[in-house]
């Protein structure tokens, strides 16, 4: 009985090291969801999405809250209503159309204030649609969609945040990936999607030690610029990046930055994941965990 008890004690350690599965909840967590627009022509847009930002508490999943868009909802800047785009899924492995937030400006392409339904010959000068996928373990995934309706380039800045827990705590392995497609109407010369003056690529991903006051790069900027005359619809990317580091961080964002040529359309889809390294010490537990359960079966059949 000694001899059982000794080895109880020691799966039971071993058990412990996984005690947030065990217990059955995660902790609180945090999104931080944002989009800014501008134009050439100085028309310029901050859009706040955090409001629409959801978290599970019981899987540690976050999401989108589109409750109060079931029908459209006007502000002075536009109009909010619900939307589809494309978002990759972890748990099929899959690129999957999701629920998503919808906007579009007020301001139209001649520069007038408009409401109401869309105007053919006058159209909004931009709309964008949002969606995010993530877990606290921690994964994210974005979809983001912007249609240029004007004659002008157009730039666009999208932030994306969550709460990382377990904090990463010592080494830790980093993974980003973009990809998507763009859409070139006939008859509006070629399409060109650029990074933002400063940036080598158009996504990073930045990690924070401090709940996102401030941020680091995290060493995984991916999405290269494109130039095309093709009209039509065709694919961006993929553009993938791997990195290894050792920290404390307890939140990460994407900043997704770009410029969009006129009349053009691009969807973009983007993949993070960041995974603790243990220390080879911590590795003693489980595997004396395992022994002890082989022990204690040889000790049953004796």
């Amino acid at each position: 009985m000694q001899t059982i008890r000794h080895l109880t004690a020691i799966t039971l350690a071993t058990m412990a090291l996984s005690g947030q599965a065990l217990a059955g909840s995660y902790p609180t967590g945090h999104a931080a969801m944002s989009v800014q627009i501008s134009d050439e022509a100085g028309f310029n847009w901050d859009l706040n999405l955090t409001p629409f930002s959801s978290y599970d508490a019981s899987t540690g999943n976050f999401g989108l809250n589109l409750s109060s868009v079931q029908t459209p909802v006007s502000d002075a800047l536009g109009e909010w209503k619900k939307g589809t785009t494309q978002v990759y899924d972890t748990k099929t492995d899959t690129y999957v159309n999701i629920p998503g937030i919808s906007w579009h400006s007020w301001a139209t392409v001649n520069g007038t204030i408009g409401s109401g339904a869309a105007d053919p010959s006058n159209p909004w000068r931009t709309s964008v649609t949002f969606t995010a996928l993530g877990n606290i373990d921690p994964d994210m995934s974005y979809g983001f969609f912007a249609k240029n309706n004007t004659n002008t380039t157009q730039t666009y800045t999208v932030n994306y945040g969550e709460s990382i827990a377990p904090t990463i705590n010592g080494n830790y392995t980093l993974h980003a990936d973009i990809s998507g497609g763009v859409t070139n109407p006939s008859g509006t010369g070629a399409i060109n999607v650029s990074q933002v003056p400063g940036f080598t690529k158009l996504q990073a991903v930045r990690l924070s030690s401090d709940g996102g006051t401030t941020f680091v790069n995290g060493g995984v900027d991916v999405g290269n610029a494109y130039t095309s005359t093709t009209f039509g619809s065709q694919a961006y990317g993929n553009d993938s990046a791997d990195t290894t580091g050792t920290g404390n961080y307890n939140y990460w964002d994407f900043k997704t930055q770009f410029t969009l040529s006129a009349k053009d359309t691009i969807a973009l889809t983007g993949y993070t994941e960041i995974t603790a390294v243990p220390e080879p010490a911590s590795w003693i537990l489980p595997v004396l965990g395992l022994a002890g359960l082989g022990a204690l079966r040889r000790y049953r059949q004796r």
